[in-house]
């Protein structure tokens, strides 16, 4: 593939919505030009959730988003680019899609017929749960309250739309299984009755339930732990067909020039859809949203002309980043904190918080597959749900990379892969000595693929698509906010561990690209990046100026002491007490200052012994 020949000069990203749409991009392509791009790069187009200011909430693949404009808009918009010589680059969607409003006609489908729907196998649905109450039935946790005081409140009603009978509960609205209300009920009269309208709500493929117990008893894959963005199986070639309809039309209309593909870590079997993508769109430049973790690489065997460009952002940011400093930045930072910097520490314990709260529901579907493996083998079968939960749980808090590509149905494990697995199987193993042995190279010969069955394939398959949501949410959203020694370096695909890149380095980085082919992004900053690169060229600066910064931050702390409310705020990361205060022996335990006030105490975890563990913290009374 002449991959120079598809690669764009220059990109420019425009973020389509209600408020700028396609008819006003037209109007600036002048403009685009005289700035030197060669390609508009193009939020999704597809209908999005009403006034979706983002368009990765796609809920129909078959039209393009009304809000934005009309077809005849977009054949304009390529038609001023081609004029000038210039493309159209795609954002795609292909791993879910937005359900939290009903403009998502396959998912009301789902929920209108259950199982009997023909949309049923499109979304990854767990229709045999473990959960009695969720035998046939989805989850929907949306309540305000648990679902027996939403019920007696009255907040959920029966009303007419559209001849047929409608379940609201405020602005949501939820179809109703045919014929679970009987014709010759009083809609009226059923919203006023709680019994009555319970029996109907019963009836139906969904159930409904506070908010709160999505994490743990959700029951349908999901984008990371939004619950309003559901899993799309595109694995199965019709549903790849139905979802890439409109997109391979346009394809071959020739408006587009280059797709970007949104989340490919997420789904079942990236290779396979990147090869269908590829078939669509043989004469494309197309680039993956993966996150390469330091030292890794883009599998070999996929269609593509790269990444989005992560790694280049990093590479250059740490040009600017003074590396002789870094001793003298990560000693004040743990003098001023009062914590040592452990990266390696930070990131298991913060990768362990998400995987027992967040993905609660991912890790209970997992250990329900390795029973199922465990009770056909001698010697795993003594092995408890509870030992497989706490073994499950360190494992993929040790994974060193955001996922890895094994496919059971070809037997192939990449060889990094191999590394990846081997090297998280022993870690966790070395952590947790009051585990058997046993259970971790139960976890890395399912993963290298020395054991077969269709629970064993499963297994493989679900977990590698929870490896990178426990990544993105343990490192990127939270250990990247609680470890702060120099947050230039807490960025997307960044390694906070890594103080600065030296000239040398970076050109090595740039010759072995030019050495891989293809032509990846070159991005310096995203739509996804935690910081732009103006505001990191300018904390790049400290990196200069260590003593400057360790004054000025002591100046300032003093300057801001007579502002500060004990364990209300400002705080530092750790929460300290100072030894002149004391705990009164109240429930719940006071504080006491020695200025006489009290507040209720919040404890750090573990909390010290005899302490109960408080979730709030606000004066006493």
């Amino acid at each position: 593939m002449a991959a120079r020949k598809l690669c764009p000069r220059a990109t420019y990203r425009i973020q389509f919505n209600e408020h700028f749409r396609l008819a006003d991009a037209l109007a600036l392509v002048p403009y685009f030009e005289e700035l030197g791009v060669s390609h508009i790069y193009a939020s999704p187009l597809f209908k999005a959730a009403a006034h979706s200011v983002h368009g990765y909430d796609v809920c129909d693949f078959r039209q393009l988003n009304p809000e934005i404009g009309t077809e005849d808009d977009l054949v304009k918009l390529t038609a001023a680019l081609r004029e000038r010589k210039m493309g159209l680059v795609l954002d795609i969607v292909p791993n879910h899609m937005g359900i939290a409003t009903p403009e998502n006609p396959w998912w009301q489908d789902v929920l209108k017929n259950g199982r009997a729907s023909r949309y049923a196998g499109y979304f990854d649905i767990q229709w045999d749960s473990p959960d009695p109450e969720l035998i046939g039935k989805i989850l929907l946790p949306v309540l305000g309250d648990q679902y027996e005081r939403v019920l007696e409140r009255g907040q959920l009603k029966i009303e007419m739309e559209k001849g047929e009978p409608v379940l609201f509960y405020f602005d949501h609205r939820f179809p109703l299984a045919q014929n679970s209300v009987a014709t010759d009920v009083s809609l009226d009269e059923l919203s006023r009755n709680p019994g009555e309208l319970n029996k109907v709500i019963q009836k139906q493929h969904y159930r409904l339930a506070f908010w709160g117990e999505g994490d743990a008893r959700l029951n349908y894959r999901r984008f990371f732990a939004i619950s309003t963005l559901a899993g799309v199986r595109v694995e199965d070639e019709k549903v790849f067909n139905d979802v890439h309809q409109l997109l391979s039309q346009w394809l071959k209309k020739n408006l587009l020039d280059g797709l970007r593909v949104d989340h490919p870590d997420g789904l079942r079997g990236p290779k396979k859809y990147l090869d269908r993508l590829r078939a669509l769109a043989p004469r494309s430049w197309i680039v993956v949203e993966k996150i390469l973790q330091p030292g890794e690489e883009l599998p070999e065997d996929w269609l593509v002309q790269g990444t989005v460009g992560y790694e280049f952002l990093n590479q250059v940011n740490g040009l600017f980043i003074q590396s002789k400093n870094e001793i003298a930045l990560a000693d004040f930072y743990s003098e001023f904190t009062g914590e040592p910097m452990d990266l390696g520490k930070t990131v298991r314990e913060k990768k362990i918080l998400v995987l027992k709260t967040l993905f609660i529901t991912e890790i209970n579907r997992l250990v329900e597959l390795l029973t199922r493996i465990a009770k056909r083998r001698p010697a795993h079968n003594e092995i408890s749900r509870e030992q497989f939960r706490e073994a499950l749980i360190e494992f993929t808090a040790c994974f060193p990379v955001y996922r890895t590509y094994a496919r059971p149905e070809d037997g192939f494990v990449s060889i990094p892969d191999s590394t990846h697995i081997k090297r998280a199987s022993a870690l966790a193993a070395q952590t947790r000595r009051d585990l058997p042995r046993e259970i971790f190279e139960l976890f890395s010969n399912s993963l290298l693929l020395n054991l077969q069955g269709d629970a064993e394939s499963e297994f493989v398959a679900r977990f590698q698509q929870l490896t990178g949501p426990a990544m993105a949410k343990g490192v990127e959203d939270t250990t990247f906010y609680c470890l702060n020694h120099f947050a230039s370096l807490n960025e997307v695909g960044g390694d906070p561990g890594r103080f600065g890149v030296s000239v040398k380095e970076y050109h090595e980085f740039c010759r072995r690209q030019q050495e891989r082919g293809g032509c990846p992004m070159l991005s310096s900053s995203t739509h996804d990046t935690k910081r732009s690169e103006d505001v990191r060229a300018r904390l790049n600066v400290l990196s200069e100026i260590p003593k400057e910064w360790s004054n000025a931050v002591m100046r300032w702390s003093q300057m801001n002491e007579k502002h500060d409310r004990p364990l209300l705020f400002p705080d530092r990361p750790t929460i300290t007490f100072p030894s002149r205060w004391q705990v009164l022996p109240t429930t719940p335990p006071l504080l006491s200052t020695p200025a006489g006030s009290a507040r209720l105490l919040k404890l750090p975890e573990p909390a010290p012994a005899g302490w109960p563990a408080l979730t709030t913290i606000q004066p006493s009374a």
